[in-house]
């Protein structure tokens, strides 16, 4: 099964690659380049981009998608609010018409 984890260099998303990396063909995004040699085939995705994001769904294929990337600093967001908006709204709304 060929999975997509959004989000994947996040705390919940690399425990989740971490779970589902033997079992799927997996793959992660996310804002910026991984840290680490990672297990699975990871892409640099601004997902507030909706041809990017379309794109990226369309070489990818995949079959579940795992949506996990979020801004989550409620500080950051209550400062940069459209920012906030542009990372937890519009990139799921870009993900949901792409897929």
């Amino acid at each position: 099964m060929r999975v997509l984890v959004t989000g994947s260099q996040g705390m919940l998303g690399k425990r989740l690659s971490e779970l589902l990396s033997g079992d799927a063909e997996l793959y992660g995004c996310g804002r910026s380049k991984p840290s680490a040699v990672l297990d699975y085939i990871y892409d640099s995705v601004d997902l507030t981009n909706f041809s990017k994001t379309r794109a990226f769904i369309a070489s990818v294929k995949p079959e579940v998608i795992f949506h996990l990337a979020a801004k989550t600093q409620v500080d950051e967001c209550e400062v940069k609010p459209k920012e906030a908006w542009e990372n937890n709204s519009l990139a799921t709304q870009n993900l949901l018409k792409a897929s």
